[in-house]
């Protein structure tokens, strides 16, 4: 059992629990197969060697002398961990998120923004002046209903109004530095995730996943993200590094979060503990980058996943897509749905893809949209894309012929010089003749 820094207890299976950035509807990532003795032996060495790092980076920070002005930040620590091998494959899972056994964060000086649905979906209230309308609401049923003050959350965000005011990349790098901890409910994690962008991978500060049920204590729900750390799993990436806490911490508070964070990378890194190559403590801002743990073995012994390929992709997600009737449809025709959501019509005989509804097909002035797919235009737009591709593959192909290869070019240009050179020699040499007969 962890304790809160209310005095309320966190129940253990919450500290196990990884919350994902996708749907919910996605399989979890297993584990990463690892040898346990091995585990356990690195661990010990990571832990002390992490006592030791912190001691020399508390005498660095007393030797240097300098006032900072944020210690909060200035004395930031980070796990960095260095790959072997980059992964290669996407896993489903863009971020993981590990709970730490101490808090990251503290409560007085920490600002919690809330990003949440919208109540009223109607289209008035997409065009309504006052935009911060649900959110006052919000706020009054956070406070009514579940408990939540200004003392627990500083900010309330509705996922329209901050599309409508944090629309550039300026605002939005501007709302990351304004809060420590970004929340966001579940039901728009999704695409409030995809809005926010680069901004907020760059600053850290992936909005966290906040699920919203009566049968469950929403403050302490809010408070759990003080003990959360992402881990990014984005493909290709040779290092990450992790938040573990602040020099002002205690050191046991401090080694016992590098040890969770450690092992939680071990299990769920690309290639596990014999991928990781190297990994050291740091400051933020200055110090030095003590080293906690090298392996000098060889990359070539790391066995990674291969990307699977393009047409093995298609068909394993054509196996999962279910092919049925509608009864809107006409007859001859069905409907393939795949998971992702995309629906595609299909002939019953032939079972490939049609265009439907086409300018050929029936339809009446009170319908909701009227057809405007002309197969007789789609078909010349195709032909003149398979010409334009033509097109270009002879001009790649007639470049080829025309540039000489690197070998092939350097040992023509040799052959020149080594001509050049004999005839010179050739004239140097009846010049020598002629000076010995007048001689």
């Amino acid at each position: 059992m962890k304790h809160l820094d209310n005095g309320e207890d966190l129940p253990d299976q919450d500290l196990e629990m990884n919350i994902s950035s996708d749907n919910d509807c996605r399989k979890d990532i297993s584990p990463n197969k690892n040898d346990e003795a091995k585990v356990s032996s690195v661990l010990d060495q990571v832990e002390q060697k992490a006592r030791e790092a912190v001691n020399v980076l508390l005498k660095v920070s007393e030797k240097s002398g300098k006032k900072m002005l944020f210690p909060e930040i200035d004395q930031l620590l980070h796990v960095q961990f260095v790959y072997k091998k980059p992964g290669s494959t996407h896993t489903g899972h863009n971020v993981r998120r590990f709970i730490l056994p101490h808090a990251l964060y503290e409560k007085d000086s920490t600002t919690v923004c809330l990003i949440m649905r919208d109540l009223d979906q109607s289209a008035k209230a997409k065009f309504d002046p006052d935009v911060d309308k649900q959110a006052r609401l919000w706020t009054e049923k956070l406070e009514f209903e579940f408990g939540v003050t200004k003392e627990h959350v500083q900010k309330v965000l509705t996922k329209r109004q901050l599309e409508r005011e944090y629309h550039s990349y300026y605002d939005r790098r501007q709302l990351a530095s304004a809060y420590d901890i970004f929340l966001v409910d579940a039901v728009v994690e999704k695409s409030v995730i995809r809005f926010c962008g680069k901004e907020f991978h760059k600053a850290k500060k992936i909005p966290l996943r906040l699920s919203m049920h009566r049968r469950r204590s929403l403050v302490k729900e809010i408070e759990k993200a003080y003990y959360t750390v992402t881990f990014p799993l984005f493909p290709f990436r040779t290092r990450t590094s992790l938040r573990i806490g602040n020099l002002s911490n205690p050191i046991d508070h401090i080694v016992e979060n590098v040890r969770a964070a450690v092992d939680r990378v071990f299990q769920y890194c690309p290639g596990g503990l014999y991928n990781v190559h190297s990994i050291s403590l740091q400051m933020v801002v200055g110090g030095p980058s003590l080293p906690l743990y090298v392996d000098a073995g060889s990359r070539n012994a790391v066995s990674l996943p291969m990307p699977m390929k393009r047409k093995d992709l298609i068909a394993k997600r054509d196996k999962k897509a279910v092919a049925d009737e509608l009864s809107t449809l006409p007859e001859g025709l069905e409907v393939l749905v795949y998971g992702d959501g995309e629906v595609k019509v299909l002939d019953s005989d032939t079972k490939k893809p049609v265009l439907y509804p086409t300018i050929n097909d029936e339809w009446e002035a009170g319908d909701d949209l009227k057809p405007l797919i002309n197969p007789a235009e789609q078909k010349k737009s195709l032909e003149r894309r398979r010409k334009l591709r033509e097109k270009r593959k002879k001009v790649r192909e007639a470049k080829k012929r025309l540039l000489l290869p690197l070998k092939d070019g350097v040992s023509k240009m040799k052959g020149l010089m080594k001509k050049k050179n004999n005839k010179r020699n050739k004239i140097d040499g009846f010049g020598n003749i002629k000076q010995k007969l007048k001689s």
